[in-house]
């Protein structure tokens, strides 16, 4: 015990220098800890804006592709909203896909005659329908924000 209360009578205190170089020292670790932590951030934003984007082109896609799959009748006439018609036993649905500023619509006519609609995507700048042979289609739908963007497509057969 002596020896410690020796030492603390003997210490001398911390220069004004020494202080100086300690707060150097741990501003430039600072700053290197901090700007490593923005980076890590922006690339988690980066991945995550375009993990969505391919999340909501997948889901549009899926959406006209199980219908198509299904068909009965596919009508491309308007381009822009292409028209799926699948006939069952309890009677005919009519699925229309639309872009309505960004969103994709599905609205379903019932064979009750009556009608239904959702959004199936967000998003969505393009969608694309071509008839690449007898019962087979190109379907392509693109999903695009500010800091990412995602275009999915395929080809789907209709089954009969």
């Amino acid at each position: 015990m002596s020896r410690i209360r020796r030492f603390l009578r003997n210490a001398e205190g911390l220069t004004l220098v020494e202080t100086m170089v300690v707060i150097a020292v741990s501003s430039i670790l600072l700053a290197a800890i901090t700007a490593a932590m923005v980076a890590g951030v922006r690339s988690w934003q980066s991945t995550s804006s375009a993990a969505a984007m391919s999340r909501q082109a997948d889901a549009a896609l899926a959406a006209i592709v199980s219908k198509i799959a299904i068909a009965s009748e596919v009508d491309l006439s308007v381009p822009e909203s292409p028209k799926v018609v699948v006939v069952r036993a309890i009677g005919t649905y009519e699925y229309s896909f639309t872009l309505t500023g960004r969103d994709m619509i599905m609205q379903i006519a019932n064979p009750d005659a009556t009608t239904s609609s959702g959004v199936v995507g967000s998003d969505v700048t393009l969608m694309q329908v071509k008839e690449c042979r007898r019962d087979s289609y190109e379907i392509t739908v693109r999903c695009e924000d500010s800091e990412a963007s995602k275009t999915a497509s395929t080809r789907v057969t209709i089954r009969r």
